[in-house]
């Protein structure tokens, strides 16, 4: 039902509704805001509209003079540019009352179409150029009492989907690729070295493999979009649990290889619900940034819903530093160098990953819903770019080697007896050794 919910705003299509205002006498109304791409290719603006009495007014209007008014009309003009004056809008026309832009308005940089009661077929209007445009109602008389009911869309060249969303399809066509391509990679690797893998180098095939996933849904959302106009819910669905569960899989992967090492961790149970809660923030600020498209939002909004999962990876990244870096002296005071190598070097990438994910953040706290150029494509871009650009850091430094699979965090020999390097832990977290290699 939440899908459901936010669905119009997937389409290049605003609804009038029930719930939609219509615009009062000698009044004007701003509802939404489209973006489009190229105008050589002949970009369109169908208005399919009627008004229909309002019977939550005081008054309904009646369906005879609602068919005989012709002062409500709806209008795309563009974001950029003092076309219309606020205060003096509407002008008599052959005896009508209609809209207005202010004189030496250019030649079709206005797209206009008159709304009545009666029921016609749908109206199209091309566009004469590429940019931002609003839509906007005008009643230019007296008459209450009624709402509009239909729908104003624009379809770009490319087809349905939206202009600044179009280059995505290429963005996660590319990323699926890379994504597969690593996921084959290490599988090789790690068949080569089966049997003294360890419990990380496992997870990263697992976060590699969700990242196709999240990548491949995500594409054919997009894809289904544009050649239909409908986006499924059922892909962005599962683009977004895959998505989460790539994050999450990598959090704890950063976490529990300490487990060897550390006091901090006692039971996975604990990373677990830390997960769980970054998880539920996330979902909350991909929903509220997917509803907010065409609508517009203060960047005081964004940055409320952003604010917990901003808290939450910064704990992650907090208590993965601590640990990565207690491990990391623990191993050079038993003087095993090469395997304090790891450490040292994944509490590097994990400061890094900490400054792309603000970066990532930032990016779309930019992005207000309203489609201005670049926004919308930096929202999806950034982030998905400096996880894949982390993932393939994290495969070089912790690919199967000797030096990484002599990863023993027990005592020292002189204490612990003649346990040699490499020796599976008996201590696992749910039922899978950590740094010990994989049974």
């Amino acid at each position: 039902a939440l899908f459901l919910a936010v669905a119009a705003a997937w389409e290049d299509v605003y609804h009038f509704d029930e719930s939609v205002e219509a615009p009062g006498p000698y009044t004007m109304l701003s509802y939404h805001q489209f973006a489009v791409a190229d105008a050589l290719d002949g970009p369109t603006v169908t208005t399919d509209l009627v008004l229909v009495p309002d019977h939550s007014a005081e008054t309904p209007a009646k369906p005879d003079d609602l068919a005989k008014y012709k002062s409500v009309q709806t209008s795309l003009l563009p974001l950029l540019g003092n076309l219309v004056d606020p205060s003096e809008f509407c002008a008599y026309r052959n005896g009508t009352s209609v809209f207005v832009p202010r004189i030496l308005v250019p030649e079709r940089a206005i797209i206009t179409h008159r709304v009545s009661g009666e029921r016609e077929k749908p109206q199209i209007g091309p566009i004469s150029s590429a940019g931002m445009y609003v839509l906007i109602a005008t009643n230019c008389a007296g008459l209450t009492g009624f709402r509009l009911k239909g729908t104003v869309s624009v379809q770009n060249p490319h087809g349905h989907l939206l202009a600044t969303d179009y280059h995505k399809m290429t963005l996660y066509a590319a990323l699926a690729v890379f994504y597969a391509a690593c996921s084959l990679a290490w599988a090789a690797l790690m068949f080569r070295w089966r049997g003294r893998l360890l419990f990380f180098q496992e997870g990263l095939l697992w976060v590699s493999l969700a990242g196709v996933g999240e990548c491949v849904a995500m594409g054919w959302f997009y894809h289904s979009w544009n050649n239909t106009s409908a986006a499924s819910e059922a892909c962005f669905l599962a683009a977004s649990v895959l998505s989460l569960w790539k994050i999450c899989l990598a959090f704890r992967g950063v976490l529990l290889v300490s487990k060897a090492f550390s006091d901090r961790l006692h039971e996975s149970w604990k990373v677990d619900l830390a997960l769980a809660a970054y998880a539920g923030a996330d979902f909350n600020f991909r929903l509220f940034r997917r509803s907010a498209v065409g609508q517009g939002l203060k960047l005081r909004a964004l940055a409320i819903n952003a604010l917990p999962l901003a808290v939450m990876g910064l704990v992650f990244f907090v208590w993965g530093f601590a640990v990565l870096c207690e491990g990391n002296q623990l191993l050079r005071k038993r003087q095993a160098e090469a395997q304090a190598s790891l450490l040292s070097k994944s509490a590097v990438l994990l400061a890094l990953a900490a400054a792309g994910c603000a970066a990532a953040l930032w990016a779309q706290l930019g992005d207000d819903g309203l489609q201005r150029a670049g926004a919308a494509f930096y929202a999806d871009g950034v982030p998905q770019l400096v996880f894949a650009l982390l993932l393939a850091c994290s495969m070089l430094v912790w690919r199967p080697r000797e030096a990484a699979q002599g990863c023993a965090f027990g005592e020292p020999p002189s204490a612990a007896g003649s346990r040699p390097i490499g020796a599976a832990d008996e201590e696992e977290v749910g039922g899978d050794a950590v740094l010990a290699p994989a049974e």
